[in-house]
């Protein structure tokens, strides 16, 4: 008896390494797709920081092109700070202008009574000159 069960036993640690020899095979291939997957994984990583250290240079930069966008922003105000002050005195010159026209317009204008107003003595001699003359010849 001794003899069958050293044959058992021997069969039994043969169908277990067997076993373990599979198990093996089967560990040994997910493990050949992890390396895989991490291979991607790496790959995708690198295209990941490649971005980021992209995005980061430009972020570097960012303050950098706040600063000049503040100095033109101020240097635009102050173009159209001027740009107000230089129509505020177009518009005061147009207005002295218009005046001067409407003046002018005034002026061109006949007023008979204010001319009557100024000349009246001399319209008055005139036309007593006028009845003098008149009575003169008459007579």
């Amino acid at each position: 008896m001794p003899d069958t069960n050293a044959a058992c036993n021997t069969l039994y640690y043969e169908e277990k390494f067997k076993n373990l020899d599979d198990k093996l095979d089967g560990y040994s291939k997910r493990l050949c797709t992890l390396q895989d997957d991490l291979t991607e994984l790496d790959k995708s990583f690198s295209v990941y920081m490649e971005g980021t250290n992209l995005t980061l240079e430009r972020l570097i930069n960012l303050p950098e092109n706040i600063e000049k966008l503040t100095v033109s922003c101020k240097e635009m105000r102050c173009s159209m700070e001027n740009l107000h002050h230089g129509l505020d005195d177009t518009n005061s010159k147009l207005s002295a202008v218009q005046n001067d026209i409407v003046k002018i317009d005034e002026e061109g204008k006949f007023n008979i009574r204010l001319w009557l107003k100024n000349n009246w003595v001399s319209i008055l001699l005139a036309l007593s000159a006028l009845a003098a003359t008149g009575a003169a010849v008459l007579k």
